[in-house]
């Protein structure tokens, strides 16, 4: 009798065997792996052609170098060249080794800029921005006259065009000024604030500051008025005593010579004919002291004339 396959009607004499089935999966494995290993070959060549053109190829060069305050009116012609000598890149420079590093270390080692960036932007060029620094005054010291901004920071010799324009403060203190380089001076920096603060003012127009040895702040006015605003302390109160003693004048000052607000709280003034007159006791004392100089100088005629023997004298 033949065998029965229990209900299972499958013919087992169809079925693969073992072996067969087997292969078919190496197979399939070997195309799937085939087919991995071309796309990481042809990924990785790709990603390899991409670097190249990036790095290396002609088409990434930089188009153009965009510059941004370098046409600032207070600036040199000289300076304006300067800047654009720096900015200014060799041909066919790759956008992505772009030196925007160097440029911007270079301009913010000028004096004359206050802060500066350059970074790449799309497509393929470079921008740099520059913050050029503002004259706000004039500072005269031994080593010469610089033009100062409000930081207190050289900037360049003084041009004969903004000794006139700008205000000027007289530095005395022993302080090397460098261009470029802050000065650190308490005393300065309120000159500074005191040129902003009277800028405007209707009482008081400065044409002159003047900073002792000792740091101590004078303040000459455009009237002849001189005022010892003293160290570099109490601003808010000695302004407003300044203000307050002219603003009872109805001459708004015209009549004093010197004001002390070294003590705000007990300001001091001169006035003009106070001054006017010890200047003239000062020059009658004077002139008395040289007269009497001259009369002692000369010989008295009524002394008795002594003969040396063997000499004539001659009178």
């Amino acid at each position: 009798m033949p065998p029965t396959n229990n209900g299972n009607k499958t013919n087992t004499a169809q079925r693969p065997g073992p072996t067969a089935t087997s292969e078919k999966q190496k197979a399939q494995k070997k195309r799937t792996r085939n087919l991995r290993r071309a796309c990481w070959f042809f990924a990785v060549m790709s990603i390899g052609e991409m670097w190249y053109m990036a790095n290396y190829s002609p088409v990434m060069s930089v188009r153009d170098v965009s510059v941004v305050g370098a046409t600032d009116k207070t600036l040199t012609q000289q300076e304006k060249q300067q800047i654009s000598d720096i900015c200014k890149l060799k041909a066919h420079t790759n956008w992505v080794h772009a030196p925007t590093h160097a440029i911007a270390k270079q301009l913010n080692a000028l004096p004359y800029v206050k802060h500066a960036t350059a970074a790449s932007a799309l497509p393929l060029n470079v921008e740099v921005k520059v913050t050029i620094r503002q004259p706000a005054y004039v500072v005269t010291c031994p080593s010469g006259a610089y033009e100062m901004d409000a930081d207190r920071t050289p900037i360049r010799h003084a041009r004969p065009v903004m000794l006139n324009a700008l205000k000027t403060i007289e530095f005395l203190p022993e302080i090397p000024l460098k261009p470029g380089i802050q000065v650190k001076s308490d005393s300065l920096a309120m000159a500074s604030q005191l040129i902003h603060t009277f800028d405007s003012d209707r009482l008081l127009h400065i044409a002159k500051i003047n900073i002792d040895p000792l740091s101590n702040i004078w303040l000459n006015v455009d009237n002849g008025l001189r005022i010892k605003f003293g160290g570099a302390v109490s601003l808010p109160e000695k302004v407003a005593a300044i203000r307050n003693i002219l603003s009872q004048d109805s001459g708004h000052g015209e009549r004093f010579a010197e004001l002390n607000v070294t003590s705000p709280e007990y300001p001091a003034c001169r006035l003009k004919v106070e001054v006017a007159k010890a200047a003239a006791a000062a020059a009658a004392a004077a002139r008395a002291a040289q007269a009497q100089a001259i009369k002692n100088s000369e010989p008295d005629s009524t002394s008795p004339v002594i003969q040396t023997p063997g000499r004539l004298s001659s009178q």
